[in-house]
């Protein structure tokens, strides 16, 4: 998802958004299944993707897998008793996963032109540009992030995981009668 949004003077406002479903972590989580599933097949395996707890077993070396490919080039996946007695042994490089997730980087940057366009800002006008969410540790989407912002340099500064919760936890502490926080008034974009 990208959001345009206005801080001004304790308010804040947002422009525009525009997301698309199919560009995610669990989007990527699921094309990772996939191969991981081709290479059990390849090994005699029946089709893991075809129960419950040989699937999650799939998604949790997908997850690792990702998570490992954010910061190093290759990584080991392995997981044991997948479906049967077959065990996951494999290797996988980020250069791979870029490959496989490259229908996704093509759609970054028709979601972020979206944005921009139903806010009403160009790109060279806005201040900072900051990513959170667990992908944007992900170097191929900050890559498309940037591309699609015209090169900007992006801003980390906020925990990309927690950053939706703090979000939350802020506004519900402004509607409490218990708390007594400054409001910040927040209007949203409506298409």
């Amino acid at each position: 998802m990208v959001a345009i949004a206005r801080y001004h003077e304790g308010s804040v406002s947002i422009l525009g958004e525009a997301y698309d479903r199919s560009i995610g972590g669990r989007n990527m989580d699921q094309l990772l299944m996939g191969e991981f599933a081709k290479e059990l097949v390849k090994q005699g395996a029946p089709d893991p993707l075809g129960g419950a707890k040989s699937r999650l077993k799939l998604e949790e070396a997908a997850t690792r897998t990702k998570k490992t490919l954010s910061a190093n080039a290759d990584s080991r996946v392995s997981a044991e008793c997948v479906v049967e007695d077959y065990d996951l042994s494999c290797g996988f490089t980020r250069d791979m996963f870029e490959q496989l997730c490259a229908p996704m980087e093509a759609k970054v940057a028709s979601v972020v032109e979206e944005a921009l366009t139903r806010s009403g800002v160009a790109a060279e006008d806005l201040s900072c540009v900051e990513i959170v969410g667990g992908v944007s540790r992900i170097p191929w989407v900050q890559r498309a992030i940037k591309a699609a912002f015209g090169g900007r340099e992006l801003s980390t500064t906020l925990n990309a995981d927690e950053s939706v919760a703090r979000g939350c936890a802020w506004q519900a502490c402004m509607m409490s009668r218990h708390f007594r926080l400054e409001m910040i008034p927040l209007t949203d974009y409506s298409h």
